[in-house]
């Protein structure tokens, strides 16, 4: 999984555009765990781009390893392509015991190898990782966050990549916490869909 995370960049750089979907707006629910509730478009800056990444059945397919031996229902991944890359993944279990345990033994794989930088208030608790990583293909430096959390039956990732820069100093790493407690909010079923954003917006 780590692997396939970090090459995800270059995947998407060689998509094809009719691949690129919007997503359905996804309506509200007694049950939040209906689906993998990733973030709204509006969430992000404008000018970003959902990306679903799934195979020809509607999702990726996953026969092996920690997921199945905690019987995950769903799993799936969804860029975000703008200015930096952004990376939403969700496993789906079918109790909170499942997702624990999975939350638990995948976490050092998940850490993408980069260096604890503190807890994370959201859902039953998650980890704030950060770091230089390397580009697979390209002599640039890259610095990478992410963000790692258990939500009830759900365990959730975001993963932020941007290139570093000489002599330019830039962390977007606050941008990845505010869209985590976004993310915990929208699987908690408190996170309404945020409205299109004028061009002036930040977050």
């Amino acid at each position: 999984m780590s692997k396939l995370l970090l090459f995800l960049p270059l995947l998407v750089a060689c998509t094809d555009p009719a691949t690129e979907t919007r997503p359905k707006k996804q309506p509200s629910t007694a049950t939040p765990h209906h689906d993998l509730r990733f973030l709204p478009i509006g969430t992000l800056l404008k000018g970003y781009r959902a990306i679903d990444l799934k195979d020809k059945k509607g999702a990726p397919k996953v026969t092996s390893g920690l997921f199945v031996k905690y019987k995950g229902l769903k799993t799936g991944y969804r860029l975000w392509k703008g200015d930096v890359i952004i990376i939403e993944s969700r496993w789906l279990f079918p109790s909170d015991k499942e997702a624990r345990g999975f939350f638990k033994e995948a976490e050092k794989l998940n850490a993408e190898g980069l260096t604890p930088q503190g807890p994370l208030a959201l859902g039953q608790g998650g980890q704030l990782y950060s770091g230089r990583i390397k580009h697979p293909k390209l002599p640039i430096a890259l610095r990478s966050s992410v963000a790692y959390f258990l939500v009830g039956h759900m365990v959730a990732k975001l993963f932020i990549a941007w290139e570093q820069r000489e002599g330019k100093s830039r962390d977007l790493t606050p941008l990845l916490r505010t869209l985590a407690a976004k993310a915990a909010a929208r699987i908690t079923g408190k996170g309404a869909p945020a409205a299109p954003p004028s061009d002036k917006s930040r977050l």
